[in-house]
């Protein structure tokens, strides 16, 4: 008889033991569990600030893109306003000079105007 109580005192403690075990491992859990959670905050912060540098690099690459392209516009803009002005330039220029030129061969008594044109 002493011999199993001895038996059911020796299951009784490793019962204990394995118990202290299963509290210790929901202890342990729980502590796992709020250290995930609060690296799973840093991580959705840290998605979230990625994800915002992104967005604004992007529209920053965007908006220098439409910069540089009005720029080029502006220039084309001028440089074409520069051409069209120095055409009109020429085209009174030589007007003129035809006019210039017409008026002194009516002087001379020149009036063959067939190479003027």
């Amino acid at each position: 008889k002493e011999r199993i109580n001895d038996q059911f005192n020796d299951m009784k403690s490793q019962l204990n033991v394995i118990e202290d075990r299963i509290i210790n491992n929901e202890e342990a859990e729980e502590r796992i569990n709020a250290q995930l959670n609060a690296m799973n905050n840093q991580l959705n912060g840290m998605e979230e600030r990625i994800v915002k540098k992104v967005r604004d690099n992007e529209q920053k690459k965007y908006k220098r893109q439409f910069d540089e392209m009005t720029a080029m516009e502006d220039r084309i803009v001028n440089k074409l306003t520069t051409e069209i002005n120095n055409l009109d330039i020429e085209n009174k220029s030589s007007k003129k000079l035809k006019t210039t030129e017409i008026n002194n061969r009516k002087k001379q008594g020149r009036y063959n105007l067939g190479n003027i044109k």
